[in-house]
């Protein structure tokens, strides 16, 4: 006899057959998720290092005449004889250091360094006057050698001397030991 007040049992649907392509899908959704994780670890293991103190570095910047004048970085000491124009409260540091000021250059793949002896360079100053003497203000591109000091910091740098000061907690900095200018 069956109660009125009984739950009853519960009816049971057949169980749907999934959709044909359901393999495929799951098949394609973990293909996804592991070339996901393939591009992460690429992207993690591949990004660039900088090289270690002493290591010779290719660079290629871009300058005109004015970046001799409009370059500044601010540091409170410096390495290897070079060092910043100015100290981290912007105050210019007086001393020789025989024409080679770090300054801060953005390299063709878009980091940030502080290279010394650019300007100093015997085709990037015989370049200089040339420009200088014509009243040109072309940009040029200069494929440089060099040899990497260290990673410096806290630092303060401008792209002219109108524009505000901005810092990072760290740059590498390196020496230029010869250059190539190109024109564009």
């Amino acid at each position: 006899m069956i109660e009125p007040d009984a739950p009853a049992s519960p009816v049971r649907a057949p169980a749907a057959s999934p959709p044909p392509d359901a393999p495929r899908a799951a098949r394609r959704a973990w293909a996804i998720a592991l070339a996901g994780m393939v591009l992460a670890a690429v992207a993690f293991f591949g990004r660039e290092q900088v090289p270690g103190a002493g290591s010779s570095v290719a660079l290629e910047v871009t300058v005109v005449p004015g970046d001799v004048e409009a370059l500044d970085c601010g540091l409170e000491q410096g390495t290897a004889g070079v060092r910043c124009g100015f100290d981290l409260q912007g105050q210019p540091i007086a001393g020789d250091t025989g024409g080679r000021l770090l300054r801060p250059y953005v390299t063709r793949e878009g980091a940030l360094v502080l290279l010394a002896g650019v300007f100093e360079e015997p085709h990037v100053a015989s370049w200089l006057v040339e420009a200088r003497s014509r009243g040109s203000d072309d940009r040029v591109r200069l494929a440089c050698q060099g040899k990497m000091l260290s990673s410096l910091g806290p630092v303060r740098f401008r792209f002219g001397a109108q524009n505000d000061w901005d810092e990072r907690s760290r740059l590498p900095a390196a020496t230029v030991e010869s250059c190539r200018v190109a024109s564009f």
